[in-house]
């Protein structure tokens, strides 16, 4: 069965760590640390895995990393962090 990868909700992937990214893809696999403190090791081949999730406030240097998953037909979609100022 095919995953969805919900990427950098803890971590801002695309706006911090886009050449780690794209050497994962690279590899086809990623290591993480879960919840609970402990590590995990995740396919992320193109038959494992059926989209990626990304958070973050900012993806302006993921771009060539999006042009990748597109040319490999690899679903994507972002969950935007948006910053509220309150002046008074």
């Amino acid at each position: 069965m095919k995953h969805i990868i919900s990427a950098s909700r803890r971590t801002d992937i695309p706006h911090y760590y886009a050449r780690w990214f794209q050497n994962r893809l690279k590899d086809g696999m990623a290591e993480f640390r879960n919840s609970f403190g402990g590590k995990g090791r995740a396919s992320i081949k193109p038959e494992d895995v059926a989209g990626f999730l990304f958070w973050t406030k900012h993806a302006a240097p993921f771009h060539e990393i999006l042009a990748i998953l597109r040319a490999d037909h690899r679903p994507y979609a972002f969950q935007y962090t948006m910053s509220m100022t309150h002046s008074t």
